[in-house]
C-alpha cells in the first residue's frame, strides 16, 4: 500500500494469493490509478522490476505484479 500512495490515494489494497508476486491496488479515482501506472511501471521495489497496469474489473485499480524469476 505504502509503495502505491507515492503516485496517489490508495484505498484498498491486497495480494493475489492464486498467483504468487501479484497484486492489486485500488485508488479514489481513475485519474489517480492512470498516474500509478506512469509514475509506478517499471519501477523497482525490494529488488524486483514490478509491472503496473490499469485492472479491468474495477476502474480504479491498478494491477502490480513481478516478472516470473
Amino acid at each position: 500500500k505504502d509503495f502505491g500512495r507515492e503516485a496517489g490515494n490508495v484505498t484498498f489494497s491486497d495480494i493475489d494469493r492464486e498467483v504468487p508476486g501479484r497484486g492489486i491496488l485500488e485508488y479514489a479515482s481513475r485519474d489517480d490509478a492512470e498516474y500509478a501506472v506512469k509514475q509506478l511501471d517499471a519501477k523497482e521495489l525490494r529488488g524486483n522490476v514490478l509491472r503496473v497496469a490499469l485492472g479491468d474489473e474495477v476502474c480504479v485499480s491498478a494491477c502490480v505484479s513481478r516478472p516470473p524469476d
